[in-house]
């Protein structure tokens, strides 16, 4: 696939640190990007959009980019646990307007292998 965009280097070394606390946790170069996984499942995963690629990751955020994203694993329960302890509700809804989402579930099913 191939991008000039990358994930900044401390971001990636800043997500290791937390991710790579939990138990049983790798990290692995993504076919984009880098993801950490537990026993062969994914729960997070950084990568570059630019130029409407990844599509479906595009499409999701809405831009061509050039952006950096950032998706992970959630039940429902600590989706919203994650947003309720973000900023105050008017940040939270500027933020609401921009390129990041935080969703629970499965990345966009035109990105898994």
């Amino acid at each position: 696939m191939g991008s000039d965009l990358l994930v900044p280097e401390a971001w990636v070394e800043r997500l290791a640190r937390i991710a790579l606390a939990l138990p049983d946790a790798y990290q692995e170069e993504a076919w984009v990007g880098e993801r950490w996984r537990v026993r062969g499942r994914t729960f997070a995963h950084v990568l570059p959009i630019e130029a409407g690629r990844p599509e479906a990751y595009s499409r999701a955020v809405g831009s061509p980019g050039p952006h950096v994203v950032m998706t992970f694993r959630a039940d429902p329960e600590e989706l919203e646990a994650i947003t309720r302890s973000g900023p105050s509700s008017r940040a939270a809804s500027l933020r609401a307007r921009s390129p990041l989402h935080l969703r629970g579930g499965r990345t966009p099913t035109s990105c898994r292998r």
